[in-house]
């Protein structure tokens, strides 16, 4: 948590020099504010009659209110009078030390302290974490990740398929947080590292036996979000955000030194804002290209995202 804050300490009292920005600022946070505020009213927070012309909060998964993480931060700053939006902040932040902890948990039983320990590094403050800063839901989606993956290896180490709730508890988790595509992923992350396990089926069977109770643990919220997009009129302007190949080469190897400084003018984007996402992958070729060994190597292969 030390590490943490010293990475992040421009953002944390006392020193509060930048904020973040984009969507968790701009479409995130009113979500909360206006929950905590309708909360703190003693009502239901059913219904968003600020947006929109008014639209369901309790069906906009991105507002993540049945998300238990998201009690905990309302809990946290209860006897204020507003939701300060510092709390956001200090609650997305949390969600890279968790994903940091559960990484590190999930690689010890695997390695070593250190090795864990810059594995988990390596995970927690890679470049798509860091970006997804802007968006809570996809960070926290990848934040649960980890856990999932040790309840898989605990499972398939042991033969013991009860150790599977971590898959079931870490996929619910990951779509509650309020970003269901990423949650998609999660599972297909699952499914994929189970199948390249020494007992690849019954893992596999397994996980995905976990996989449909998680989604009926979800269905609090998916139901009503399923209601509301039933309702939906899409918007043709939203499509997919693609920066092209260029972009995503340069990203293999420059290093994000833009931060998410202020200073730039409101419309910057270099392109390349992923955090040496590619250099830990092309390390590991080079490496196993010298061991030549390649069998401890498949099945980190072929869940890699």
């Amino acid at each position: 948590m030390l590490a943490l804050y010293g990475f992040f300490y421009e953002y944390l009292p006392p020193f509060d020099r930048l904020y973040l920005w984009s969507d968790v600022a701009g479409y995130h946070y009113p979500l909360h504010r206006f929950a905590f505020q309708v909360l703190k009213e003693g009502r239901i927070p059913l219904w968003d009659s600020s947006i929109y012309c008014g639209i369901t909060l309790i069906g906009n998964v991105q507002a993540a209110l049945l998300y238990p993480p998201t009690w905990l931060m309302y809990a946290a700053v209860w006897s204020l009078p507003r939701f300060p939006f510092k709390a956001l902040e200090v609650f997305t932040f949390a969600h890279v030390w968790l994903g940091f902890v559960l990484c590190y948990l999930w690689l010890r039983g695997r390695t070593g302290k250190l090795a864990s320990g810059l594995g988990a590094a390596v995970f927690a403050f890679s470049g798509y974490m860091l970006w997804e800063t802007l968006h809570p839901g996809a960070l926290a989606a990848m934040a649960w990740m980890p856990g999932g993956f040790w309840g898989i290896d605990r499972t398939v180490d042991r033969r013991d398929w009860r150790c599977l709730w971590a898959v079931a508890v870490s996929s619910t988790l990951s779509f509650l947080a309020g970003y269901p595509s990423a949650w998609i992923v999660t599972c297909v992350m699952f499914l994929v590292y189970a199948l390249g396990s020494r007992r690849h089926l019954r893992a596999a069977m397994g996980v995905s036996i976990a996989l449909i109770a998680s989604a009926l643990l979800s269905c609090a919220q998916l139901l009503p979000a399923m209601q509301a997009r039933s309702m939906m009129v899409p918007e043709r302007d939203y499509g997919p955000a693609a920066w092209g190949l260029r972009s995503q080469f340069l990203s293999y190897f420059i290093p994000n030194w833009f931060d998410f400084n202020p200073g730039h003018r409101p419309d910057y984007e270099p392109g390349c804002m992923y955090l040496y996402l590619g250099l830990p992958a092309l390390f590991a070729v080079v490496w196993v290209i010298r061991r030549h060994n390649l069998r401890p190597y498949l099945q980190p292969r072929a869940s890699r995202p």
